[in-house]
């Protein structure tokens, strides 16, 4: 396995971006909000890199705060986003960009959606379970939505989108009121309970660094 750096973009405020470095460029899963932006360049500046340098963009799934600057990065880049076929339609605009199975849920996404601009666009690569993105294998594990992807750095990391957040070291599950399917997202979590990796990168919380898959694995076990 060639040699594969990551870090995660600094002074974003809502979810989590990561710059990954291997082969002959950059790739970025997820993009923030669409006022991330300039923050996501500003990142790129400040560690020698330019927004030409971003070949793929990956995202975990179609919600607008890991989605927001896709449509303008990829303008600027010339990279071509990768999505999850069953969120594919949302980011497009052919379907509505979140649903929820909570009245909770409901009414924040309406307030949330008052001031969040989100820019639709046509994805260039429809991914599906098992794929891989160069060194990154794709696992589809919907829930949160239903084309929610974590992505597999084999004996490395995983990246987990929505689907699993950290605090304080531990991870949890996302709330219930966010979800499109909060019994599909337990189901999809058990799916990951037989990889290997030291490192965990979710969308929200800090990344865990060492024994990440011994900490979901505490978390799986309480689901059964």
């Amino acid at each position: 396995m060639s040699s594969i750096v990551i870090s995660k973009v600094s002074g974003l405020r809502f979810s989590n971006v990561y710059m990954i470095e291997q082969g002959d460029g950059l790739t970025l899963v997820d993009t923030g909000t669409s006022s991330d932006y300039e923050r996501i360049i500003s990142f790129l500046e400040s560690v020698g890199k330019n927004v030409t340098d971003i070949k793929l963009i990956i995202l975990t799934h179609s919600d607008a705060d890991h989605s927001g600057s896709a449509a303008r990065l990829r303008h600027n880049s010339g990279a071509k986003i990768a999505i999850h076929r069953l969120d594919a339609s949302r980011v497009s605009g052919k379907k509505q960009l979140k649903e929820v199975n909570s009245k909770v849920g409901a009414l924040l996404l309406k307030t949330f959606n008052m001031f969040m601009k989100f820019d639709a666009f046509e994805p260039d690569i429809i991914i599906e379970d098992g794929d891989t993105l160069g060194q990154l294998k794709v696992i589809h594990v919907p829930g949160h939505t239903e084309g929610s992807i974590c992505l597999y750095l084999p004996d490395i990391a995983l990246f987990s989108g929505d689907t699993l957040r950290t605090t304080n070291g531990g991870v949890s599950l996302p709330s219930n009121y966010l979800n499109f399917d909060s019994k599909l997202i337990r189901n999809s979590v058990k799916k990951l309970g037989n990889l290997k990796y030291n490192q965990l990168y979710p969308g929200h919380g800090e990344p865990i660094m060492n024994d990440a898959d011994k900490e979901v694995a505490k978390l799986i076990d309480s689901l059964r």
